[in-house]
C-alpha cells in the first residue's frame, strides 16, 4: 500500500477490497504523498529548521518518494499541489487547498489535455474537491471551532479573545472537569473536552465519507461498475488505519534518503 506495490496481492483479497469499496487504498498514492510531505515538515519546523531549509527538505523527500512509487499521474498531481502549497506559506501567501487543486489540474492539462476524460484525473480531483470544498466547509461552519475551543483548557488567557459561545464552552468543560478530578485525580480534569473533541472528529470523520461517497457513487458506478454500501463504514476504519500505517512507514523511508 505504501509503494504501490500489488504482487502479492491475490485475486481473492483483491476482490474482498473491491467488495467493500476500500481498494482505492492501493490505488492513492496520492494520499501517502501528503502524509509524508506533512510528516516531513513537521519534523524539519520541530528541529527548528528555517522555513526556507524544511520546505527545501520536505520537497526533495517527497519528490523521491514520487520516484519510487513509479511517478505515476496521482503522484504527480498531489507532489504539484503539495509544492504550491508549501511555496505559499513560504512566501506568506494565504493557503487555500481548491487554489493548489486548481492549480495542479491546470498544470496536468496543459502537460495532457487528453487526461480530463480519463478516470483517475476525475475521481483524485473529484474526492479532494468532496472533502476540502464541501466537507471541510461544512464543518468549520459549524461544529469544528467548538472541538478546537475544547483544546488547552489551562490557556485562561484564550477564552477573552474567542467568541463567547466557544468561550462559554471552555468555562463549561472546567466545571465538569473539577469534580472528576477531586474523585479519579487530576488525569480526570480533561476527560470531558477529550470525550467533547473525540465526538466531534468522529461526526467529522463521518461527514467526509458521507460527502465523498455521495460525490464518487457516480462515477464508481459508470466506470467499474461497482456501487457499495459497506464502502463508507470501511473507509471510515481503513483510512486513519493507513494513515497511521503511511507515517510509520515513512520514517524509516525518510532517514534512508
Amino acid at each position: 500500500m505504501l509503494f504501490g506495490d500489488r504482487s502479492r496481492l491475490t485475486h481473492q483479497l483483491r476482490l474482498g477490497f473491491e467488495r467493500t469499496g476500500s481498494f482505492h487504498l492501493f490505488r492513492r498514492l496520492w494520499m501517502h504523498v501528503a502524509l509524508l510531505a506533512g510528516l516531513v515538515f513537521w519534523i524539519a519546523r520541530r528541529l527548528r529548521l528555517r522555513n526556507w531549509l524544511a520546505t527545501l527538505l520536505t520537497l526533495t523527500l517527497t519528490y523521491a518518494y514520487a520516484l519510487v512509487t513509479g511517478f505515476g499521474v496521482p503522484v504527480q498531481r498531489a507532489l504539484l499541489m503539495t509544492a504550491v502549497f508549501l511555496l505559499a506559506r513560504l512566501l506568506s501567501r494565504q493557503r487555500n487547498v481548491l487554489n493548489a487543486l486548481g492549480a495542479a489540474a491546470l498544470a496536468v492539462l496543459i502537460w495532457s489535455p487528453r487526461a480530463l476524460f480519463e478516470a483517475s484525473f476525475q475521481m483524485t480531483f473529484l474526492a479532494i474537491v468532496a472533502i476540502a470544498g464541501i466537507a471541510m466547509p461544512l464543518g468549520e461552519r459549524s461544529f469544528l471551532p467548538y472541538a478546537r475551543a475544547a483544546r488547552n483548557l489551562h490557556h485562561l488567557w484564550r477564552d477573552p479573545a474567542i467568541p463567547p459561545r466557544f468561550a462559554e464552552l471552555r468555562v463549561s468543560l472546567r466545571m465538569w472537569g473539577e469534580p472528576l478530578a477531586g474523585i479519579f485525580g487530576k488525569w480526570a480534569y480533561l476527560l470531558p473536552a477529550r470525550i467533547v473533541i473525540t465526538v466531534l472528529w468522529a461526526i467529522q470523520l463521518t461527514l467526509i465519507g458521507l460527502i465523498a461517497e455521495a460525490v464518487m457513487v457516480l462515477p464508481m458506478a459508470m466506470y467499474f461498475h461497482r456501487a457499495t454500501i459497506f464502502a463508507l463504514p470501511a473507509n471510515m476504519i481503513c483510512i486513519p488505519l493507513i494513515a497511521v500505517l503511511a507515517s510509520l512507514g515513512s520514517q524509516p523511508f525518510s532517514r534512508r534518503w
